[in-house]
């Protein structure tokens, strides 16, 4: 159980990092992703949880030597 909350830990800082340095821009980059397509935003959404699945393979696999 201390483990799933020390990653839900980790994600909610690093989630919450950009709203708490720039606010703005955060606000500006969502105005800007609400303009894209639905296929874009589903091949980002596709490439970001790929890109997650790959870091927690290597982190599983290759750093636990």
């Amino acid at each position: 159980m201390g483990y799933w909350l020390t990653i839900i830990g980790v994600l909610l800082v690093l989630e919450g990092a950009p709203w708490f340095l720039s606010p703005n821009r955060i606000r500006a980059l969502l105005a800007e992703l609400s303009r894209l397509p639905d296929p874009i935003l589903r091949a980002m959404g596709l490439l970001a949880m790929a890109a997650g699945l790959c870091l927690v393979w290597i982190g599983r696999n290759w750093l636990t030597l």
